[in-house]
């Protein structure tokens, strides 16, 4: 007996999906991103740690995280996913878009359709995102970045359990980097003074 194609997408959307799936996921993530809490903190590999338990959380096709380049710019520092997109290291505007909009507001945002939303930036025009949800990840009330992701086709939508999920990850997320580039100012000024 030969399945039906469409019986068996649904089948393994149901898999991906289960509730149980998703939550050993988000516990996962929390456990590793715990971790390099505790560990050794490189800036680095801390922001691509957070963007990959985001994406492995949440199922998604990318995750990116933003950093603040300066008072009025935003980078794209780490990212999850995306094949051929590379979009590490492009700048976006405080306030554009869906993750300048995120840091602007402090306040967790989610579109069902980036590419036919007005307030789209043309940083992404290569990449074409469908359903969008960013996160601001805050420390003692101010903002030091935002976790987005992304998904490619049409048709999934990120749920309340999705933002969910994302803004457990974000405060452990905003602590690991307040402590990253603390530790480096540390051993920078360690640095000078010959210690």
């Amino acid at each position: 007996m030969q399945l039906n194609p469409i019986l068996a997408v649904s089948l393994v959307r149901m898999q991906l999906f289960n509730p149980l799936v998703l939550q050993t996921a988000q516990l996962s993530a929390m456990r590793n991103i715990s971790l390099v809490l505790t560990g050794p903190q490189n800036l680095d590999q801390l922001l691509i740690t957070v963007v990959q338990q985001a994406r492995q959380a949440l199922k998604t096709d990318i995750a990116v995280l933003l950093t603040q380049k300066d008072a009025n710019t935003l980078i794209i520092s780490a990212q999850d996913g995306g094949g051929k997109f590379d979009l590490v290291g492009r700048r976006l505007a405080v306030g554009d878009s869906l993750s300048g909009r995120v840091f602007e507001t402090q306040q967790t945002m989610r579109l069902s359709s980036y590419r036919d939303w007005d307030g789209r930036s043309p940083i992404f025009d290569d990449v074409r995102p469908a359903a969008t949800m960013g996160v601001p990840l805050v420390y003692d009330g101010q903002i030091v970045g935002v976790l987005t992701v992304l998904e490619l086709d049409e048709g999934r939508l990120f749920s309340d359990r999705d933002e969910a999920i994302l803004e457990m990850i974000a405060p452990p997320a905003a602590v690991a980097i307040v402590n990253a580039n603390l530790r480096q100012l540390l051993l920078h000024q360690l640095a000078i003074l010959g210690v």
